[in-house]
């Protein structure tokens, strides 16, 4: 969110056990950016099995780990807003 300045509809998980939590959001479009692991991939399963909404994955760019480790490394503002553009 510091580096793109997108900050509209944002959830933070800290735990891939808590995409169900998503389930009470209102809106039209939910944006993922799970972590690149087994554990992640689960919750966004769980996102979208537990939505009726329009949900979206953002592919964080590999080796990362997550997005954190991308923005460390070297990802731009202009990268993480084309990642939401092709989610």
């Amino acid at each position: 969110m510091d580096k793109s300045g997108e900050r509209s509809g944002d959830i933070c998980t800290r735990a891939a056990t808590n995409g169900a939590v998503v389930v009470d959001v209102s809106g039209s479009t939910v944006y993922i950016r799970p972590q690149n692991d087994k554990a992640a991939l689960k919750m966004a399963d769980d996102i979208c099995a537990n939505t009726k909404l329009n949900v979206k994955r953002v592919q964080i760019a590999a080796p990362h780990k997550d997005l954190n480790g991308w923005t460390r490394v070297r990802a731009s503002a202009a990268d993480l807003l084309a990642a939401i553009a092709n989610a």
